[in-house]
């Protein structure tokens, strides 16, 4: 048997049926949130824009990745033999290190830049493993593994600054980003205590702080995961049409178009006085509650009431991007004109520096 400091394989130690019982955990939730995010891809492919699906489908590998590793290392650890142990946990780098490989083609397949430079990177560590599992060189793999944390380094680097971006720098959605990074920070955290050098100098309580960790860390990743957007957002600015200024008399004290689409625009006026009566009945319907977002045809309304006026965001699907967005322009737009609007003549050039925040807050990325 391989002897480390109260760690011996197969485990059988006092110890051992919790740590089973905590790795069973992790392989449930994995599955779990595989089956989940399946079935929202399956569910929803053909109802919602393409890339959100691909969304669910990338994540969907994750943790199907991430469930098969932590089954393969059970199996290693607790009913084969040592001397089949080790070459059997390959199989476990394997089936993560193909998990994030997937990932990463369908997340750069979404951003659309024609370039695929974290899965080409990933594809070359991925053929190292193979060969390493075909030789049984473990130092092979090792080496994978530095390179391999380096690369999730410089991914998840990458990706919140580009949901920060995407969220026009939203401190509230900025905290959910950092959440959902330090959850994936947990697990990395976890990965290292859960290495045969961890163990052989903390000896069996590194195991079952490694559990603890992976389990926390998906846990707070998964929560905040589904309260962020992502990349299938990064085109919010091609989505968006129209944003309307209404007052409570149903009078539309500004306006700005978004795409050049003459017909479109030339029924603002139009699309503003109904906008009020639309107003009025959901309202009704909701007993007093404000409303946030209606479709109308191809159209999506995105609301945001200060005061005496309604903010409008007219736009082909809602996004989370957008909503942001349309928060941030009426509180601007509120301070900006605040004193304006209590003593308003009726003159709508005094909202004309209105442009500059437009300029601000709905700039490309």
């Amino acid at each position: 048997m391989i002897g480390y400091i109260g760690v011996n394989y197969p485990l059988r130690n006092d110890w051992a049926e919790f740590t089973l019982g905590l790795e069973s955990i992790i392989v449930f939730i994995s599955i779990q949130w595989f089956l989940s995010f399946l079935g929202k891809f399956l569910l929803y492919r053909k109802k919602m824009n393409k890339n959100t699906h691909k969304r669910n489908l990338a994540w969907a590998f994750i943790f199907l990745s991430l469930g098969i590793t932590f089954f393969i290392y059970i199996m290693a650890d607790y009913i084969v033999s040592p001397e089949r142990r080790e070459y059997l946990n390959l199989w476990g780098y394997f089936s993560l290190s193909l998990g994030g490989f997937i990932f990463l083609i369908i997340s750069e397949r979404i951003k659309k830049e024609g370039k695929y430079p974290f899965s080409l990177i990933a594809m070359i560590l991925l053929i190292n493993i193979i060969i390493g599992i075909t030789i049984n060189f473990t130092d092979l793999i090792l080496i994978v593994g530095i390179f391999g944390t380096a690369l999730t380094s410089l991914y998840l680097l990458q990706y919140r600054r580009l949901l920060i971006n995407t969220t026009n720098n939203s401190p509230k959605i900025r905290r959910k980003i950092d959440f959902l990074l330090l959850g994936f920070i947990l697990i990395g955290l976890g990965f290292g205590f859960f290495t045969d050098e961890s163990q052989k100098t903390l000896g069996f309580s590194s195991r079952i702080i490694a559990d603890i960790l992976i389990i926390t860390g998906m846990l707070l990743g998964v929560k905040n995961l589904q309260e962020v957007p992502d990349y299938t957002e990064l085109d919010w600015l091609k989505k968006l049409k129209s944003l309307l200024i209404i007052d409570k008399t149903g009078i539309c004290i500004f306006s700005r178009a978004f795409k050049a689409n003459i017909a479109e625009n030339s029924s603002q006026a139009v699309i503003s006085g109904g906008l009020k009566s639309v107003e009025a009945i959901l309202k009704e319907a909701t007993k007093g509650k404000q409303l946030k977002k209606v479709k109308m045809g191809n159209n999506i309304f995105l609301f945001k009431e200060k005061k005496n006026l309604t903010f409008v965001l007219i736009a082909d699907e809602s996004m989370e991007a957008l909503r942001i967005r349309l928060e941030q322009f009426a509180q601007k737009f509120m301070k900006l004109f605040h004193n304006y609007l209590n003593d308003w003549d009726g003159h709508l050039d005094v909202f004309y520096p209105a442009d500059e925040i437009i300029e601000e807050i709905f700039k490309p990325l």
